[in-house]
């Protein structure tokens, strides 16, 4: 899928391998679960995934790029275990405003892929990039959605 918003930047996203991917990782069965995505040149890919923490994700997010997350947490509502997939739109600090600007606009059509989540987020930092902070960030009570 190519996308292209007006005066935006365009990028072509790899569909089928995302498709793919979350199928494999995010089973019924998966109580933790990730997947990084990232830009070769404007096509946006699966850079990496795996059925472990978020802490073992965490070393793959880059400071001078924009990358997309997908994460699965366990959680528990009402005394009930459940769980908690939640896109992450990753901006390394590095990351020039122009691109963040331009780039921003890919996380939409991003999402759609990722779909269904219960949250989205945004994370400016890796420092408290971490499951309690996913957690409570991706809460619908939360004051903000940013991780910083």
């Amino acid at each position: 899928m190519n996308v292209h918003l007006g005066g935006q930047q365009k990028a072509d996203i790899d569909g089928a391998s995302i498709s793919e991917t979350k199928k494999k990782i995010f089973t019924s069965s998966t109580q933790r679960g990730w997947m990084l995505l990232g830009y070769e040149g404007n096509k946006i890919v699966v850079v990496a995934s795996g059925e472990g923490s978020v802490s073992d994700m965490v070393h793959l997010l880059k400071d001078d790029q924009v990358q997309y997350v997908l994460v699965r947490i366990p959680d528990e509502k009402d005394g009930t275990s459940t769980l908690r997939d939640i896109a992450i739109y990753w901006t390394g600090p590095k990351v020039k405003p122009l691109e963040r600007g331009k780039k921003k606009f890919h996380f939409d059509y991003v999402a759609e892929h990722l779909a269904p989540v219960h949250a989205s987020l945004q994370a400016l930092s890796s420092t408290n990039f971490n499951e309690a902070t996913i957690r409570a960030k991706s809460n619908s009570g939360s004051g903000t959605h940013v991780i910083e």
